[in-house]
């Protein structure tokens, strides 16, 4: 379902995919020529503190975190339109063995591999971070590699977080998250902190390694 307001401000280019918080389209403002993501969710029993939470999530100004630039909703459909990036960690992660020259995730992998991802965890427990030391502070609640996106900010390729704060947005929407990277507290309903997030960066470490150091 698309409202007037979608389509007279912006001209719907492609689908970059779908998920548990709805579809993701690429678009472009009429009026200016830039692309965005738009996050379209149709969702009938909607938190009645959703806009409130996306206001407030849309005054986070830093590179770790995808921006959010609009919202609005309009008969039970939410529109949330974000920053453009064009890669993934799940997408870089699924080349990373063949790019290195590695015939599977068990072999070792060479020093020049090993530092780069070194580098792309480093940048990553940033990223969760900098979401921790806002006031108040945002848990993620729902960190995985397709949640970790990759832009270029002043010709440097950089990692941001995207979907921060929907959980809470969207408290009563009924989704499956990826139960690989959920805390013990998520999986079974209890008072979730930050914490929650460092077991999913852990989760998402092992992936960015190829090791298993966590008991499923």
């Amino acid at each position: 379902m698309k409202c007037s307001r979608y389509k007279r401000l912006y001209n719907e280019l492609s689908v970059l995919g779908s998920g548990c918080f709805g579809t993701v389209y690429k678009v472009k403002r009429k009026s200016t020529g830039q692309e965005y993501a738009m996050k379209i969710v149709d969702y009938r029993d909607v938190n009645k503190d959703a806009i409130n939470v996306l206001k407030n999530l849309s005054h986070i100004f830093t590179e770790n975190v995808v921006k959010y630039i609009d919202y609005w909703q309009e008969f039970n459909v939410y529109y949330i339109g974000m920053e453009l990036c064009v890669e993934s960690l799940e997408s870089v992660l699924s080349l990373k063995v063949s790019a290195f020259g590695r015939r599977s995730a068990e072999e070792a992998m060479n020093l020049l591999e090993f530092l780069i991802s070194c580098e792309i965890f480093s940048e990553l427990l940033e990223c969760i971070q900098c979401l921790h030391d806002l006031s108040p502070a945002v848990i993620h609640r729902d960190l995985k590699p397709e949640n970790v996106l990759i832009a270029c900010n002043a010709g440097k390729w950089c990692l941001k977080l995207c979907d921060f704060g929907l959980s809470e947005a969207f408290d009563r929407l009924n989704y499956k998250r990826d139960a690989k990277y959920l805390s013990p507290e998520e999986t079974n309903g209890q008072t979730v902190d930050y914490k929650t997030d460092v077991y999913s960066a852990a989760k998402i470490g092992e992936n960015i390694f190829d090791i298993q150091v966590m008991d499923e």
